[in-house]
């Protein structure tokens, strides 16, 4: 085992033990009884002195989701957006947090930007910039996002030509729906988010989720690592599960690669199956499930 795990699964053995004490605590006090007023499905935390509630969406509701943003509407171009030169740009690196991020490929062969319902300051905060061949879009003021952001931050919409040489999306805390997305590199981070990436195909692909949620559905042509801390992350390849070399890293968590499962017993595990592509997972004390479309 890695001795960044051994370091993890002691800290986290730590955290649980004080976890226990104040879960006692708060049941004592009655906060068991404030959390259940809030839906399932959803993602709940505590700041200044008051509990605010993410709710998750099923896959049906996000495509519903995502359904007008086709349809003729008023979308707000900050000067950034207007002025800038998008011709000639290979990758796109996007660090944003509670913001619902939605990237679906584009029809022409230039990057297309936008939002929707953002508030004000947010929208005068959000920067746009071109550093040579890459497009930059990421937040000023963190603390602003966090301040305003936390109830609704708005939507950035992003329409993706097939192009790209890369994409790298961040994201702390919000969501992230991309459709049909046709890049190089993939690059998904996910801190306490959730990520629902379908039909993409990719050259290489490296996702990790801290204590969120990704859901991927796509094709790697190469390559394919994910992270997974606390979170979960699942994948549906359209391919089948010889198609990779694996090598498999499970701390207390749980890892499914199509019918085989891995647990801590388990340990690290390599699996030459003397394929073209490779994956390779980590996982903490998450779920990684990966699923294939035409089995094993």
């Amino acid at each position: 085992m890695k001795k960044g795990w051994k370091i993890l699964l002691i800290s986290c053995g730590i955290c649980a033990g004080i976890g226990v004490v104040l879960s006692v605590t708060g049941a004592v006090l009655g906060g068991v009884q404030d959390l259940r007023e809030y839906g399932r499905r959803g993602m709940q935390y505590l700041e200044h002195d008051n509990w605010w509630s993410q709710k998750y969406l099923e896959l049906e509701e996000m495509d519903e989701e995502l359904d007008y943003i086709d349809e003729e509407v008023s979308l707000e171009i900050t000067e950034d957006m207007a002025g800038l030169d998008l011709e000639g740009i290979s990758e796109l690196d996007i660090e944003l947090s509670y913001v619902e991020l939605i990237m679906q490929r584009s029809d022409s062969n230039k990057i297309e930007v936008s939002t929707r319902n953002m508030d004000p300051q947010l929208l005068e905060d959000l920067s746009i910039y071109r550093d040579e061949d890459t497009l930059e879009i990421c937040a000023q003021d963190t603390r602003l996002w966090k301040n305003i952001g936390k109830n609704n931050a708005g939507e950035l919409i992003i329409h993706v030509p097939d192009n790209l040489e890369g994409i790298s999306t961040s994201l702390g805390t919000g969501t992230l729906y991309m459709r049909d997305i046709r890049t190089g590199e993939l690059d998904i981070s996910i801190g306490t988010g959730t990520a629902d990436i379908q039909g993409f195909e990719a050259g290489e692909v490296s996702a990790s989720a801290g204590t969120g949620s990704i859901s991927l559905q796509g094709s790697v042509n190469s390559d394919l690592d994910l992270e997974c801390g606390i979170g979960t992350i699942e994948f549906q390849d359209i391919g089948k599960m010889t198609d990779y070399n694996y090598s498999v890293s499970c701390g207390m968590g749980s890892i499914q690669i199509g019918d085989d499962e891995f647990t801590k017993p388990a340990g690290n595990r390599n699996i030459d199956n003397h394929a073209g592509k490779e994956m390779d997972i980590e996982c903490g004390m998450g779920t990684v499930n990966i699923v294939f479309a035409k089995g094993e």
